[in-house]
């Protein structure tokens, strides 16, 4: 198959899946309400119908695909594309199965080592509480990152909107130059200077410098990357923000809870992050992020995007001590896998915190 018709397949995949409904429940805030009224439920979610047909047979054509034998870096990275677009519509087709929870781990790569289970245990018994670190409303939090991304980067081409969803806290959308702040936005474990850090120098800046890229499928999000994306993220609010030791120790948490979320139900993973100082809304938050897409959450299982990110700390930091380039980091949406395949656009922008150090 060439390569133009691959291109069309991943397309055709790209469109199904860029929406998070999938793994949005369409009963949350009900099954959120009857959770909070008593101490013996686990909720028990309804998601969309999926587009199964479809699917399938997408995953089917995708499966026999044979690529042009070569050892180009495009034909690389249609290769890696295509096996995790394989992946992210098995683990879709695996909703609510046994099977989800390993399907996530691949495709997020999350190996939940003891290294990095020991130096999270560590992290996690800081003493440091959670606690509001900021009284903003999400207008005020949008106000202040317009602001920041003018001051700090010269950069004003970027939307950023005030959203009512509330799965997440801050959202980024690359594609269309967008960042959304919901309204439910949460300040127990961060502050302005560590949401900054995280999104803006970790998240916007990769995206801004992949845009700069000369080959336009360098431009996007390369195959495998949210490990070192998310990774890198929590480097720059977890070392260099205001409140960093409160949120390694909330990251750490979050790696040891999705642990723990493998052979355990919703309400023990939500009593653990209560037993260790999550304040409710945040306990509650967090362990939907890691038990989105079963739907009897009293069952073990594991959506594995929302723990990896302490795991991909962890790598992003050795590989700096270790003397790695922060420009390869940044040279786009890229995992460490990829690292020295990938050109460094020019021009090139770095986080200005990084600087200071």
């Amino acid at each position: 198959m060439d390569n133009e018709t691959v291109k069309g397949l991943i397309s055709q995949a790209k469109k199904i899946l860029k929406s998070s409904q999938w793994l949005t429940p369409i009963n949350f805030s009900e099954e959120k309400e009857k959770f909070q009224k008593t101490n013996q439920t686990n909720p028990v979610f309804v998601y969309p119908d999926l587009p199964t047909v479809q699917l399938q047979k997408i995953l089917g054509e995708i499966n026999s695909v044979k690529l042009i034998d070569d050892q180009s870096l495009e034909n690389q990275i249609l290769k890696n594309t295509l096996k995790e677009y394989g992946l992210k519509i098995r683990l879709l087709l695996s909703r609510a199965k046994p099977e989800f929870s390993q399907i996530s781990r691949r495709l997020y790569l999350c190996h939940f080592d003891e290294n990095s289970l020991q130096q999270a245990r560590v992290d996690a018994a800081n003493k440091l509480k959670f606690e509001s670190q900021e009284s903003l409303t999400a207008q005020q939090t949008a106000e202040a990152i317009r602001s920041y991304l003018l001051k700090n980067y010269g950069v004003n081409d970027w939307q950023v909107v005030v959203s009512h969803l509330t799965d997440f806290y801050v959202r980024i959308r690359p594609r269309e130059k967008t960042i959304f702040v919901s309204q439910s936005i949460n300040w127990d474990f961060c502050d302005l200077d560590n949401t900054l850090a995280h999104e803006i120098d970790g998240h916007v800046l990769r995206a801004i410098n992949a845009l700069n890229q000369e080959n336009p499928i360098l431009r996007q999000s390369l195959p495998f990357y949210i490990k070192t994306e998310e990774g890198l993220a929590c480097y720059l609010c977890d070392y260099f923000s205001t409140t960093g030791d409160l949120s390694r120790k909330h990251h750490a948490l979050k790696y040891l809870a999705g642990s723990l979320a493998l052979t355990h139900s919703f309400r023990d993973v939500f009593n653990f992050f209560m037993a260790n100082g999550f304040t409710p809304s945040l306990a509650y938050q967090r362990t939907f992020r890691l038990k989105r897409g079963l739907e009897d959450t009293n069952q073990p299982g594991l959506f594995a995007k929302e723990a990896v990110y302490y795991e991909g700390m962890m790598e992003v930091k050795k590989y700096l001590e270790q003397g790695g380039d922060i420009k390869k980091l940044y040279a786009g949406k890229i995992g460490l896998e990829d690292i020295d395949q990938i050109p460094v656009p020019q021009p090139i922008i770095l986080p200005q915190r990084l600087k200071k150090t």
